[in-house]
């Protein structure tokens, strides 16, 4: 009879012997010391110092980009406007110019002037009724809260209704209870550059981020976004924007 040798077969261990192993192979898994965790930590923290500064230059940077959009957007409305009322600016409209206005007593309000060439969203939950809100005349550094029914906009452009020039003063959009506003061959005839005196620092300004106490001063760092009397848009200095009243 042949016998078997069991002398080459793998042993199946015990129980005990299982629990054993188990704890020994736990005892030496490598893990992060106090050090390494430490590392680590600050690593993320420089990381976060470098990337905030650069996530806030991007939200402006996309903010201004907005705002140049609405400018040139209001100023080809101005255009189309003047078109289809043979020639006639729009107006006459108040300086300020918000994010909000009333299908009902906001004549004197740009965008309402302009509802037909610009787009507007109804905000049926205002308590005001019949409240339109103007996407055209928000941008995001503005921090209107235009979108909220329910909040108090702030103006986010500035209209400059008065304007010098070698001639007299004029007003290109007109006023409420002044001027009416004036025709697009009027406006042409105008010298809407700036004087030798003012150091000829290239063209006043006719819509620019607001100048009003309440709106965020600013918004875009030491130059503010502005459509020109020729309709092209130009982010001007601080020190160069000129008020359009020096003749």
């Amino acid at each position: 009879m042949k016998r078997f040798s069991t002398a080459g077969t793998m042993k199946i261990p015990t129980p005990h012997q299982v629990i054993n192993s188990s704890k020994t192979s736990h005892r030496f898994q490598p893990a992060f010391t106090l050090v390494e965790l430490l590392v680590v930590i600050a690593i993320l923290a420089i990381l976060a110092a470098l990337l905030f500064p650069l996530a806030s230059s991007m939200r402006r940077s996309t903010s201004s980009a907005i705002s140049v959009s609405n400018l040139g957007k209001i100023g080809t409305a101005i255009v189309t406007y003047a078109a289809d009322n043979n020639g006639t600016l729009p107006g006459p409209t108040y300086a300020h110019l918000y994010t909000k206005f009333q299908l009902a007593g906001s004549t004197n309000n740009l965008n309402w002037i302009l509802r037909d060439y610009l787009p507007s969203v109804p905000q049926p939950d205002n308590p005001i009724p019949n409240t339109q809100y103007s996407p055209t005349f928000d941008y995001p550094a503005a921090r209107t809260d235009g979108k909220n029914p329910r909040s108090v906009s702030k103006p986010t452009y500035t209209v400059y209704s008065n304007v010098r020039d070698s001639i007299g003063t004029f007003l290109p959009l007109g006023y409420p209870g002044t001027a009416p506003p004036m025709t697009s061959a009027g406006l042409a005839a105008r010298d809407t550059r700036y004087s030798s005196a003012s150091g000829g620092k290239g063209k006043k300004p006719w819509i620019t981020e607001s100048t009003h106490p309440t709106a965020i001063q600013n918004p875009h760092g030491q130059y503010r976004n502005t459509l020109m009397f020729d309709y092209s848009v130009q982010a001007i200095p601080l020190s160069e924007l000129i008020n359009p009243n020096i003749p």
